[in-house]
């Protein structure tokens, strides 16, 4: 996602953010203690999220709707059928709106499910911290 391939991938991140994710990983390579690793939600968060975002909706329910439970049925079986089934894993989060060529409407998506796994990573950096400060 990030190196310096000649790949056409677009991230969707700006060229702040990609070096920012660059900084991070060299930092987690070699052990520095310059950033702190949130752990990943997980398939069930991602869903939870998912579910909340399409019952704020009314634009494009019934494919939404779709696009999820294709998700939750083909995350059962990660592996080859997983890939056959052409979903990449890490980026589920993109495939709720397949097929909708809306870009306001992806955009609002994106925006929706960052603005839930920033809340989530900021209650888990919460309750680490008043653990680290109970151990002092």
């Amino acid at each position: 996602m990030v190196s310096e391939c000649k790949s056409e991938y677009d991230s969707g991140l700006s060229k702040e953010e990609e070096r920012d994710i660059k900084e991070a990983i060299i930092a987690n390579e070699e052990n520095y203690d310059t950033h702190i690793f949130i752990p990943r939600l997980t398939k069930e968060q991602r869903f939870e999220i998912m579910s909340d975002f399409i019952d704020s909706n009314t634009d494009y329910k019934e494919k939404l709707l779709k696009n999820r439970d294709f998700l939750v049925e083909s995350t059962k079986n990660y592996g080859a059928e997983f890939y056959k089934k052409g979903i990449k894993p890490g980026v589920e989060m993109e495939y709720l709106t397949n097929e909708i060529d809306d870009k306001n409407f992806k955009s609002k998506w994106t925006k929706f499910y960052r603005d839930k796994t920033k809340t989530i990573a900021i209650e888990w950096f919460e309750k680490e911290k008043n653990v680290l400060q109970q151990g002092v």
